[in-house]
């Protein structure tokens, strides 16, 4: 009987010591992000896959065959021009803000599909909710 839980017991200590060490990091990374970068790159990002005002950006991606990268394209300009803007203030940008900046880049390029996806789920779901209650009333 002991002898079967002993893996487990191994293992759940493997596993606390991992999560002692890797814990604290995963923690400072999310919290360390630019989350204003972060949801106005969502919000951009969005309105680039969904919305007919930016399909000129989608014609310049498609004219250079950059339409993969559409996602990676669009963070990397909001990034320079959150860049110019912090150049411009008084507190100019240093390695610091550059790492933080990339850190937000990568975790909505990685996440985008499942923030982007998230937005239109909800916005159907909010809709179609709003249409039957209407209908109902009618």
């Amino acid at each position: 009987m002991l002898t079967d839980l002993l893996p487990y017991l191994k293992m759940n200590e493997i596993l606390k010591t991992i999560w002692e060490g890797i814990g604290p990091e995963i923690k400072y990374f999310f919290v360390d992000l630019n989350w204003t970068f972060v949801l106005m790159f969502t919000i951009i990002l969005y309105g680039v896959s969904y919305k007919s005002e930016f399909d000129w950006f989608n014609d310049i991606m498609a004219k250079i065959k950059l339409t993969k990268f559409k996602t990676w394209v669009t963070g990397i300009i909001i990034g320079l021009v959150f860049s110019l803007f912090r150049s411009l203030g008084d507190n100019p940008f240093d390695s610091e803000y550059i790492a933080q900046l990339l850190r937000s880049w990568l975790c909505v390029v990685v996440f985008s599909s499942v923030l982007i996806d998230g937005i239109v789920r909800l916005l159907k779901f909010v809709g179609k909710r709003i249409d039957d209650k209407d209908k109902s009333a009618s």
